[in-house]
């Protein structure tokens, strides 16, 4: 069990460190574009393209948290960690909260129902929602007419590359830092955080494409918008493993 532990802060470092060392290259090519740019008339439409179905597969995944990342999901850590004949006890405490809608299960709610995690959920009426899914889910909602702005419909600043590299800059890396050394308890924050987090890679993405010009660039940026969330989600899963290492799984475990 700690030599698991070991690998997984290993690897988990290894992800901090990555997106850090990703995040510090755009910002320098941004900053310091190279002299010559070989022009790609469909730089622009084929970036956004991209960038759209990348915030359309985030927001359907929002709904489908174990399918989408069942490797790592709680559920699936305390089948592996509580004995076996308890298993199936974790699987029916109702760690994820589902909704039929047209004939679809959707899931809203993913964490369990105890004080540890009172502060990754919020009610609406009968229902549990995950702040942080809902935040991702809004950031992508409202993220999308803007980028459909600039990629298809001319919408541009002057001199805007350096203000939206700042405040995307800062966007993720506090967002990052965030799960990598506190956690925040307030939903309020909680949820405006991970919108932002999906308007500020946006912002970092648009700022590259303005300073740059580069289609390489771009994919670039593209690329590591998806390793920079995949940190996140797995920073996340590893705060949520220490919370019910804290309690022992007394959810999962009570007959």
């Amino acid at each position: 069990m700690k030599k698991e532990k070991l690998r997984k802060r290993l690897y988990a470092a290894f992800l901090a460190f990555a997106s850090f060392f990703g995040l510090l290259l755009t910002g320098i090519f941004t900053v310091f574009p190279p002299a010559s740019q070989h022009v790609f008339a469909l730089r622009k439409p084929l970036t956004g393209a991209l960038f759209s179905a990348l915030c359309v597969l985030g927001m359907v995944a929002v709904f489908f948290p174990s399918k989408c990342s069942e490797s790592l999901s709680i559920v699936k850590h305390v089948e592996n960690t509580l004995p076996k004949q308890n298993s199936e006890t974790a699987e029916e405490r109702g760690f994820q909260r589902t909704s039929n809608v047209l004939g679809v299960k959707l899931a809203h709610g993913h964490h369990p129902s105890c004080e540890g995690f009172a502060h990754h959920e919020f009610q609406m009426g009968s229902k549990t929602f995950c702040v942080a899914c809902m935040g991702l889910f809004s950031g992508a909602s409202a993220t999308l007419p803007a980028a459909a702005a600039y990629f298809f419909f001319g919408w541009s600043l002057e001199n805007a590359a350096l203000p939206f590299l700042v405040l995307g800059f800062g966007g993720v890396a506090f967002i990052l830092v965030q799960y990598l050394f506190f956690e925040l308890k307030n939903r309020v924050l909680r949820f405006s955080l991970n919108a932002f987090f999906v308007f500020s890679s946006f912002l970092v993405l648009a700022a590259a494409d303005m300073a740059a010009r580069s289609f390489l660039l771009n994919m670039f940026v593209l690329g590591y918008i998806v390793f920079w969330l995949y940190t996140r989600i797995v920073y996340s899963k590893l705060r949520h493993m220490e919370i019910c290492e804290s309690c022992g799984f007394k959810c999962a475990t009570a007959r």
